[in-house]
């Protein structure tokens, strides 16, 4: 669940929009990877088009989804000390959040405010 209490601090500018990876190595593997399935967006959007097939929109936001669960579970957010990488990872879960908003809204998929 994306804790907009917090998301709502920081602004997110995706044309600029870098992560600095830290921490652990299991850290390392989650936020990588999500960050390179967001980047994907795109393509899955225009694969999606091209081949008349919605489906393709759903299984990359059920992609995501899980890894963004993995992410969250393995990376601390919200409590992080380091105030650098705290602000960097609730960056990267703004930029989730609103890649699942935008594949739900292809679907037409009203998304839920809360959880």
């Amino acid at each position: 669940i994306i804790a907009k209490a917090a998301l709502k601090e920081v602004e997110v500018n995706l044309d600029q929009f870098k992560v600095e990876i830290e921490g652990t190595a299991e850290d390392e593997t989650e936020e990588s990877r999500l960050v390179v399935l967001m980047a994907e967006f795109p393509t899955i959007v225009i694969k999606a088009c091209d081949k008349y097939e919605p489906s393709i929109i759903s299984e990359y936001l059920h992609e995501l989804a899980t890894s963004f669960n993995r992410f969250y579970t393995f990376c601390r957010v919200i409590d992080e000390p380091d105030d650098k990488l705290r602000i960097t990872r609730i960056q990267l879960v703004k930029a989730c959040r609103q890649v699942m908003l935008n594949g739900l809204n292809l679907l037409n998929i009203p998304s839920p405010d809360k959880m």
